[in-house]
């Protein structure tokens, strides 16, 4: 019976099997071992990273992950209310075992994730007078303000959503301090009038938002309706973005942290001449490539896949009846 660890990848009645695995920021601190309505189960075993998802009847690897990632948070929420194990996954997307069932027998699936940068450092420019003399530049003196709290703890979590949240908070406190809310002003009234007024400082058109007639409507479409409420508010019967459940709400936050990223970094520098040191990041260099193991009659393909971020690239392992 295929093992990871010590903790069993199929249930041994199991006939359509199928299963998921993923990494756990800490070692379990104890044996737990779940149903999850009586079709899955989740099992963890004290100091080993591994949360080993079970179930039966999943035919691809997409219905495979969608499925056993929402069965093993939902496994690990039950789990840490029961008081049993209080644990959380590391990288699902990019670090995960799954197995399904085919026609031809069991297929297993590894995906590991490399995340890489290449860049070319800082680049200097040396300004010179008509008589070619060089001219000193003016030194910079960078002024603190609390948003750059937050901007640190946003760069620092390695949570997208608490990223997002933090983020959030840079923008609203660098916004609000230069344009503050009148009393009894509505947020998305305020929210209009000062991104509105910090247009006459801040770039609002290089932070690629698809505008349309108004650029500011749409910049609040990207950072606001559709990541900062979902984010901020879980009331039944409204949408709301659960955390490590959905791949497209994280595709979303991503999406629009970039853009709230960028505007918070333009507003640091405008407003108070504090300039994030950039150098150059080489893209590009990986797309997706798919071979054959011929070598290794149970390996099906091998595959490079590029992920979401330029930096990241997966190699995806495929084992099973060729």
């Amino acid at each position: 019976m295929p093992r990871l660890g010590t903790i069993p990848l199929v249930a041994s009645d199991t006939v359509a099997a199928a299963g998921a695995a993923f990494t756990l920021l800490s070692p379990a601190s104890s044996d737990a071992f779940l149903s999850l309505d009586g079709s899955a189960e989740i099992e963890v075993k004290e100091g080993q990273r591994p949360a080993v998802v079970r179930f039966t009847n999943s035919a691809d690897a997409n219905t495979t992950f969608e499925r056993g990632h929402r069965l093993a948070q939902q496994g690990l929420d039950l789990l840490s209310v029961l008081g049993k194990q209080d644990a959380a996954i590391q990288d699902a997307e990019d670090e995960h075992l799954l197995w399904w069932t085919e026609p031809s027998g069991l297929v297993l699936r590894l995906v590991s994730t490399s995340v890489f940068k290449l860049g070319v450092g800082s680049v200097t420019a040396i300004v010179r007078d008509k008589e070619g003399n060089v001219i000193p530049p003016t030194p910079a003196r960078p002024r603190h303000h609390i948003a750059f709290r937050y901007y640190r703890l946003a760069q620092a979590t390695d949570d997208l959503f608490d990223a997002y949240r933090n983020m959030y908070l840079a923008f609203e406190a660098l916004l609000s301090s230069r344009y503050p809310m009148d009393k009894g002003e509505r947020e998305i009234v305020w929210l209009r009038r000062a991104l509105g007024a910090a247009a006459t400082t801040v770039q609002l058109n290089s932070l690629g938002v698809v505008s349309g007639d108004d650029l500011v409507e749409a910049l609040l479409d990207t950072i606001y309706r559709d990541a900062r409420l979902p984010l901020f508010h879980a009331k039944e019967g409204r949408d709301y973005f659960a955390p490590q459940d959905s791949v497209a709400d994280q595709a979303a936050v991503s999406r629009a942290l970039a853009v709230l990223t960028g505007l918070v970094l333009q507003m640091a520098q405008m407003w108070y001449e504090a300039r994030r040191a950039r150098g150059g990041v080489l893209d590009g260099c990986m797309g997706t490539s798919e071979h054959s193991w011929p070598s290794a009659p149970w390996s099906r393909t091998v595959t490079m896949a590029r992920l979401t971020r330029p930096s990241a690239t997966s190699l995806i392992l495929d084992f099973g009846p060729p």
